[in-house]
């Protein structure tokens, strides 16, 4: 088995690099979003509002399909079964399955975490979105390039999700599964 320290450099740098642009995306959507209006009460409108904002991601997942679509009506690749051009899709298909797996964590993350938030705390929904969106054009991109070079992007979809869901974990173990159901 070959090792590769320079690719593992590359991926590590371009990892770290996406998490502080995370973290500097989020401070400044903070600082220039407003608060979600009609204020949002109770966890029944948080959690409709978290939903409604995922048509966003969804569409990242409706893009890859499409693509894989046409690609497969206007070229070799018609038949799946024959096999002929499947790899014209190869990484576009990577990029479906996992965009799947990055889309089932973000919803299911966007939602519980909407279910602990405050009112004044939904601004994160859509800072959220806004990086899983961008996170997945990236890594479109970068894995359109070179294999390697879809860390930047996995990172940014898959690295706001492990930070959603360890909170919810900690509001869940420090206050029980009734926190915040008060104000319904």
């Amino acid at each position: 088995m070959k090792s590769y320290p320079d690719d593992r450099r590359y991926v590590r740098n371009n990892i770290i690099a996406s998490v502080i642009v995370c973290v500097a995306l989020c401070l400044l959507g903070f600082m220039l979003l407003p608060a979600p209006t009609p204020r949002l009460e109770t966890v029944s409108m948080r959690i409709i509002y978290c939903l409604r904002w995922q048509i966003w991601p969804v569409l990242t997942l409706t893009a890859g399909i499409s693509t894989v679509a046409h690609m497969r009506f206007f070229t070799s690749a018609i038949d799946p079964i024959e096999g002929r051009g499947e790899h014209l899709l190869e990484v576009h298909k990577r990029y479906i399955q996992n965009t799947m797996e990055q889309l089932t964590l973000h919803i299911l993350s966007s939602i519980l975490l909407s279910s602990f938030l405050s009112p004044e705390s939904m601004t994160i929904i859509p800072i959220r979105v806004f990086l899983f969106v961008l996170g997945r054009v990236t890594f479109w991109y970068g894995y359109m390039k070179s294999p390697v070079k879809r860390a930047f992007g996995f990172q940014m979809t898959f690295g706001p999700s492990v930070a959603s869901l360890l909170y919810c974990a900690f509001c869940f173990c420090n206050s029980g599964p009734a926190f915040g159901l008060h104000e319904t």
